[in-house]
């Protein structure tokens, strides 16, 4: 039994050949026009995501899984989870999405409002391993860095000034450190760490005019 194959060796009139196609064309869509910031990361909206689709394989369907006693979402020690499925020209594609917040951590007792939220953003993943803006997915699963707390800046900017004056820094040193840190990662960890190192600074200062 012969099979039809074009140049680079896909199946033609099967399945693959289906999810091959789908994938290229929905891959190679431009999204960025769609293309929001919610906290630090990009993201298509939910509405924008179903329109291009839909435009493009208007035989598209979702399923949003239920669980226990027909709930939407699953609630586990490690958190709450959603489950949506999508099917595109007879291939189907899950996906299992945590309930988190704008900064991508996991919501403790999520309400109706987050379970909805989820869900939605779920469908976009599942859109999403079928090619649509898949590119602007990529590194949001790396950990994400708390930002400093208003008691940390605080005490960074006065031990900055007094570095500053006293002389225990230059002013090229405060440019390569703490001025390109908070244009950059201005992260809580980050900001311990210049803390720690202005101390360092001011008292190797005061050794120098104690002697």
């Amino acid at each position: 039994m012969s099979s039809n194959r074009n140049f680079n060796g896909t199946i033609m009139g099967g399945s693959m050949s289906k999810e091959m196609s789908v994938f290229d064309d929905l891959f190679s869509y431009n999204a960025n026009e769609y293309k929001e910031k919610k906290g630090n990361f990009d993201y298509i909206s939910w509405a924008d995501a179903v329109a291009i689709v839909l435009k493009k394989y208007p035989d598209t369907t979702w399923e949003i899984h239920e669980f226990d006693e027909g709930s939407p979402y699953k609630q586990t020690d490690a958190g709450a989870f959603v489950k949506v499925s999508v099917t595109i020209q007879g291939v189907t594609r899950t996906h299992t999405h945590p309930v988190l917040n704008n900064y991508n951590k996991a919501i403790p007792e999520p309400n109706a409002f987050d379970i909805n939220s989820s869900i939605l953003r779920c469908l976009v993943k599942c859109f999403a391993l079928f090619g649509l803006g898949l590119y602007i997915y990529q590194g949001e699963d790396l950990p994400f860095q708390d930002p400093p707390s208003f008691k940390q800046f605080k005490e960074l900017e006065t031990k900055n000034d007094l570095a500053k004056k006293s002389g225990a820094i230059t002013q090229e040193e405060w440019t390569n450190t703490i001025k390109r840190k908070a244009q950059s990662d201005f992260y809580e960890q980050n900001c311990i760490k210049a803390i720690a190192w202005l101390d360092d600074k001011i008292d190797q200062h005061k050794k120098k005019e104690s002697k």
